[in-house]
Order: C-alpha cells, then structure tokens, then sequence
C-alpha cells in the first residue's frame, strides 16, 4: 500500500489526475482528503503528497503585513516565463487552548493549479489537533457568496457554495458553527469557523 502512495504522489508531479490500468482515476487530492479526514496528519502518505505537489513551499515564522497582527505562513516560489516569483502564500495562526486555526490570508496568483489546496494542506498538516478552522474569505470567495447569497437569500447555502468550503470540506472540516458567521459588506468580508 504505501508502495502505491509513493507511485501516486510520483505521478501527481506532472498531473494531479491519472489513471491507473487504463481505467481507473485516483485524484491526489482526494488521498490528502481522506488522510486528513480520518485524523491521520501525521502521515508519510501526506508528506508524499504535499512534496509531490510542491517541493518549493517555504515556511516563514512571524510575519506581517501591517507591524501589529504577527502570523506564520507557508510561501510557494515557483517558475513563469523564467522568473522564479511567490505564486501563493498563506498566513496562519494556531491557538492551542481551542485547538483553533486561524486562516489569516491565503492568496494565489496562479489559479486552477490547487497551490492553495497545498498551502492549506501544509497548515493543517503542522497543527494536527486543529478541531476549528477560523476562515476569513477573500474576494474571489466573497463574490461568490454574495452573488449566492443574493439568489436564494439562505446562508448556509452561500457559504458552501464558496470554493473556500469546498477545499475545507473536502478535507474533512463540514460543519459550519453557523454563530460565528460575521458579515462585513463594509470590508466585503465574511467569517466563520469550520468544525471537523
């Protein structure tokens, strides 16, 4: 078996989909999924996994953007056009006592490639007790929970209708706290914590 992980996540460099005896699909990040659905993060499979994806993730300690809120963050560098440039960094912070992880930023320049689903998977990877996860959503997410929001005026329907959900629940994070939930149409932000 962790022979056939290996075999995967070899694979999964040049596409995160391939077939196995011509027929059969085996998605890699449907393997982090499960592997962190079952609480299991502190496994080779998803080392494997998130270094296939991307052996160019750097983790950085104490950053900051504006001198007064401090997160740890995980950078991915990689190559376009030939100049090596950060195409995705996410800022996190971790609170032992509630087992909750603080999604402070994530932010990709190059879409549909799953780098943030490798970043995510890195945070929750280093915090394996994580029982909360305290999200933010950016402005791509916002967008899509509002333009939801505004056809069937149901929240949780927004919400899961956001790809930030998606990744989450995927997983293995589905339960919205749906208290937590706070709405700034002024910053266009919406927050909430994901539960296991």
């Amino acid at each position: 078996m962790k022979l056939f992980i290996f075999f995967v996540a070899i694979f999964s460099l040049l596409s995160t989909t391939f077939s196995i005896y011509g027929d059969e699909k085996v998605d890699c990040f449907d393997l982090a999924g499960q592997v962190i659905a079952h609480g299991n993060t502190d496994s080779k499979e998803l080392d494997d996994f998130i270094q296939s994806i991307d052996p160019q993730i750097q983790y950085i300690d104490q950053v900051t953007s504006n001198g007064f809120h401090y997160f740890n963050s995980y950078q991915y560098t990689g190559v376009i056009e030939g100049l090596s440039q950060v195409l995705g960094t996410i800022e996190f912070r971790y609170f032992k006592e509630s087992d909750l992880l603080l999604i402070a930023d994530l932010r990709v320049k190059l879409k549909g490639k799953k780098i943030g689903t490798a970043l995510f998977v890195k945070a929750v990877k280093r915090f394996p007790k994580t029982k909360i996860i305290r999200t933010t959503l950016g402005i791509d997410n916002y967008r899509i929970f509002m333009d939801e929001y505004e056809k069937s005026k149901n929240l949780e329907l927004a919400l899961k209708g956001t790809p930030a959900y998606k990744m989450r629940k995927h997983l293995g994070f589905k339960r919205i706290d749906y208290e937590s939930v706070e709405i700034d149409e002024e910053t266009q932000s919406v927050s909430f914590d994901i539960l296991r």
